[in-house]
């Protein structure tokens, strides 16, 4: 009788100092690779660097945006290069438009894996809330076009609301009285550090 009473006590410990933990109070570090796989079966990053290439005077293609996008999948997959971070792709903007792209790698996370996009803190994310967007779609696509499950994206808190408000060129919107048929395409964004939360629905109609 006192074990059940023990176990059952351990399990609301659980459930309460849980879920306080996703909520805010004592988040998890979105930048450890070891804390991001107790959650998700892969991670893509999305590395954004300011660069000077094609800066030449009198160019009219500056100032181009480099964003260097891999992959990982969760070590405890017994499949090939799990645990690894794998090149996937180069993507070039100027400004909010994309330009290039240079693939370096096949996507090769498996169909229902569920994961993550992390846009990874940097000095060149600040201005580029563009390009962060542009790629956010993107990748959905790709991903999408695997299989895979988009559970959530990490964006820097000091972009987070303009990278939100920028996805609406891209027809997803916050406004939950938007009428999406039978569409359940969404993003859900999460700000790092986790303080903030913002659900979006794609809706072409708009």
């Amino acid at each position: 009788m006192r074990r059940n009473i023990f176990i059952v006590f351990i399990c609301i410990l659980l459930i309460v100092f849980g879920g306080k933990a996703w909520a805010g109070d004592t988040p998890f570090d979105v930048n450890s690779d070891t804390e991001m796989d107790l959650r998700y079966d892969w991670t893509v990053d999305v590395k954004v660097n300011n660069t000077n290439y094609l800066g030449y005077p009198g160019s009219k293609l500056k100032p181009i945006t480099k964003l260097q996008i891999s992959y990982r999948i969760n070590p405890r997959f017994e499949i090939p290069d799990a645990g690894k971070h794998i090149a996937y792709e180069e993507l070039w903007y100027q400004g909010s438009q994309p330009i290039g792209c240079r693939r370096l790698h096949m996507l090769n996370i498996p169909a229902t894996y569920q994961g993550t996009i992390r846009i990874v803190p940097s000095a060149s994310t600040a201005n580029n809330c563009g390009a962060i967007s542009g790629a956010i779609v993107r990748l959905l696509v790709d991903l999408g076009l695997r299989g895979c499950v988009l559970t959530v994206t990490f964006i820097p808190a000091n972009v987070f609301t303009p990278v939100a408000d920028d996805l609406s060129r891209f027809h997803f919107y916050s406004n939950t009285n938007i009428d999406t048929g039978d569409n359940n395409l969404s993003l859900r964004l999460y700000s790092n550090p986790i303080d903030s939360v913002k659900i979006l629905f794609y809706n072409a109609g708009i």
